[in-house]
């Protein structure tokens, strides 16, 4: 009796379980038929990257016919996003609304709505600036006009000569996306603590991984806006205490806890290597000796970090900075 009762509660158990992971699951479905179950832990303008049981799965958009997540925040954050890709701001704006509704604490949202604050003050400003353009190609009838591919060579420099001029940053393209290669010293970009070799990982919520120069130049040089909300990551090595057996804060001088968003500074020691690597209270880690965090329990950081061979660690973060550009456009 007692084995059919321990057998009833283990297949009951196992049930529940799958009852969960599919319940908490988002759903792609794409163009051919097939359903993939998992969560979708990126999205860049291209592409979905999707956490399943059988590991991440990159699933291009052009081949998606559908997708469901299981959080209505993020139904209704995708919902104003692509509303707001295909300039219907007035639809994107209600979207966003009632994304803040279901979680006030949503950054995507807040972003979003921030965003499209700007869209009044840009369609203002370009009512004035179609009246000096019509007198501009009037002058300029009958010019010469320069090869398309020099055309599109000068927009290219004059964009990056902008993005230089506000905002006192370099960017230049890599595999992992646009690179940080110089900071004028005192600029916009400085003084929101970017530096050298940082990544430039998201604009306005929006990630940069798959973006053309063109479209990061769009969204830092947006008109009308005098500030950028950017995520940057850095990677820097701080070293860490010979006595392996102390605390976290012990090791680097870092207190950590696992939240929402993942492994997350909640307190820097002063005057210790994590503080002098320029980490700071509300730093997302997101790789440590470059293991990935993203699945990482805090027990296996910690052991991780425990377990480095070397006198020093490498630790990957993320930072939520805000760029005040020296003039709106």
């Amino acid at each position: 009796m007692r084995r059919g009762t321990t057998g009833l509660v283990l297949l009951l158990s196992l049930v529940s379980i799958i009852f969960c992971i599919n319940l908490i699951a988002d759903t792609i479905r794409t163009s051919d038929g097939k359903e993939i179950r998992g969560v979708v832990v990126e999205e860049y303008k291209d592409r979905y990257v999707i956490s399943t049981s059988l590991g991440e799965i990159r699933v291009m958009k052009s081949n998606i016919s559908s997708i469901e997540f299981d959080e209505q925040e993020d139904n209704l954050i995708r919902l104003a996003d692509k509303a707001r890709d295909a300039r219907n701001y007035t639809k994107a704006r209600e979207y966003y609304e009632q994304a803040l509704k279901a979680n006030p604490r949503s950054r995507a949202a807040k972003d979003g709505l921030a965003f499209l604050s700007l869209q009044v003050l840009q369609k203002e400003e370009s009512k004035k600036r179609s009246i000096l353009a019509m007198h501009a190609e009037i002058d300029q009838y009958g010019a010469p006009t320069a090869p398309a591919a020099q055309v599109k060579a000068d927009e290219s420099t004059a964009l990056k000569q902008k993005v230089d001029s506000l905002t006192g940053m370099f960017l230049v393209a890599d595999e992992n996306g646009p690179r940080v290669a110089g900071v004028e010293a005192n600029s916009p970009a400085f003084d929101a603590g970017i530096r050298k070799g940082d990544y430039l990982v998201a604009i306005w919520g929006r990630l940069t991984g798959y973006l053309s120069f063109k479209e990061i130049s769009d969204l830092l040089l947006h008109k009308g806006s005098m500030d950028v909300r950017c995520t940057i990551e850095r990677v820097v090595d701080i070293p860490i205490a010979t006595d392996r057996n102390g605390s976290c804060s012990d090791l680097i001088g870092l207190h950590l806890e696992m939240k929402f968003e993942g492994l997350t500074v909640t307190d820097v020691k002063e005057y210790c290597p994590a503080s002098r690597a320029g980490l700071m209270k509300g730093d997302l880690l997101t790789a440590i000796n470059d293991a990935s965090t993203r699945y990482m329990p805090y027990e296996k950081a910690i052991e991780v970090i425990r377990k480095t061979k070397s006198d020093s660690l490498k630790l990957t973060f993320r930072r939520d900075v805000i760029i005040w550009k020296k003039e709106a456009l």
